[in-house]
């Protein structure tokens, strides 16, 4: 499975991106393609107050450019993330759907965890949905992991499922992700829904198999996401120090089933800022 993926991904890297459904680039505030923002710890009017969480500042690799900072400084807010709602009406767990993003890590030492996009169902509460589904990435003394998740109505007497990846070292920089599923439909093996997953970074793939799912109605996308309280967890998931995280160039398009991985080489190799 994993040979014949990298063999479509760079036979068909070359080939036109199929179409877009939805996007940011931070070019223009938190402004996307479509939807209405709603940014927690951050500023509508003023997206470059540095003094808050979520602000947008110039890419230190191109200062021409834009990109999401997500960081930890004082807030005594527990949650901390922009979220998009009135999405397109194909953007959903149940549909054949690849995420893409650029993802800016800076290297310190200590616990902490970004998700760069988690698509809930809802409400406007990026962790107490009974819905949703999302990627993070944590920093831990043992090294770097990403976690996949999909929440089915858990808080409703559903169930989550989770499928943590060890990662290879990361350095500081520019990281390209890429979230892509193949819903399935029902498992009589899982006896849960499923999908076809794959998380690819930095054009290699991290993890590639069937896991339980989601089919929740989506409302929500959101980006740069960090849960910063909670009894018992909130070291899990900051360090207590300042540092910054970058999102940058988050992209959404349809998979149809046969052809779920065409679309990934051309969203690897998409202009670079």
């Amino acid at each position: 499975m994993k040979k014949f993926m990298v063999f479509l991904i760079v036979v068909l890297a070359s080939m036109p991106a199929m179409a877009t459904i939805w996007s940011v680039d931070f070019e223009s505030g938190f402004t996307a393609s479509s939807g209405t923002p709603h940014v927690f710890n951050g500023d509508l009017a003023n997206p470059g107050d540095t003094t808050k969480e979520l602000h947008i500042e110039a890419d230190p690799v191109n200062s021409s450019n834009k990109a999401l900072d997500v960081e930890y400084i004082v807030t005594t807010l527990p949650r901390t993330y922009l979220a998009y709602t009135g999405l397109p009406g194909s953007i959903q767990p149940d549909s054949d759907i690849t995420i893409s993003a650029r993802y800016y890590l800076s290297e310190v030492e200590g616990n902490r965890s970004v998700m760069p996009f988690n698509l809930n169902g809802g409400t406007v509460d990026v962790d107490g949905s009974a819905n949703q589904v999302h990627v993070a990435f944590d920093k831990k003394s043992t090294g770097w992991t990403a976690t996949i998740f999909a929440y089915n109505g858990f808080n409703l007497g559903g169930y989550y499922t989770s499928q943590v990846v060890a990662l290879p070292p990361l350095e500081s920089g520019w990281h390209d992700i890429v979230l892509s599923w193949d819903y399935l439909g029902w498992s009589e093996e899982l006896q849960k829904v499923s999908a076809d997953v794959a998380l690819i970074l930095d054009d290699e793939i991290m993890y590639s198999g069937v896991m339980g799912w989601a089919d929740f109605d989506a409302s929500m996308l959101s980006v740069g996401c960090r849960w910063n309280g909670g009894a018992g967890v909130s070291k899990y998931w900051i360090d207590g120090n300042e540092y910054g995280d970058l999102v940058d160039d988050v992209m959404i398009i349809p998979e149809p089933a046969t052809l779920m991985l065409l679309g990934i080489g051309a969203v690897l190799l998409r202009k670079r800022k």
